[in-house]
């Protein structure tokens, strides 16, 4: 699937490649069950634009990848659904995570640093029993053009 999109907004150069093309991020609960996530992974200069101009998101989240631990802020201006957010630390660990909510303006960020957040559709960690202290591990290496 390819998402949709607004007309009127920009979106991220990843958008409009299908989901099974898409990199993995491979999610393990505490009892070994693993879940896959197909993710965006947008150029940094994409970040400020992230998952917003879309009328859809399907079942596909992205990558915000930082080059050290970090307290980026998050916010969903121009994103027209609701979405979560895993904030992961160097070793793989969600340290947490924040639901966000379509369209607001209010912003969000953990409580401690993390090395990188994957959003994904509202529901997605959620329906699997994915939680605080259960890993996130990239099945990909992080771009040379990424990691500037």
């Amino acid at each position: 699937m390819v998402v949709t999109a607004s007309p009127d907004e920009p979106v991220t150069s990843t958008a409009y490649i299908p989901t099974d093309q898409l990199p993995r991020a491979v999610m393990t609960r505490a009892d070994g069950d693993e879940f896959v996530l197909r993710i965006e992974v947008p150029e940094r200069s994409e970040y400020v634009t992230g998952l917003s101009g879309r009328l859809e998101l399907g079942a596909r989240g992205m990558l915000f990848w930082y080059h050290e631990p970090t307290t980026q802020i998050f916010w969903m201006r121009n994103t027209h659904f609701d979405l979560a957010i895993a904030f992961v630390d160097e070793g793989g660990t969600i340290l947490e995570i924040l639901l966000m909510e379509a369209e607001s303006l209010n912003t969000r960020r953990p409580d401690e640093l993390y090395r990188y957040a994957i959003e994904a559709p509202v529901d997605w960690f959620e329906e699997r029993g994915i939680g605080t202290g259960d890993r996130a591990v990239l099945d990909f290496e992080i771009p040379d053009w990424l990691r500037g």
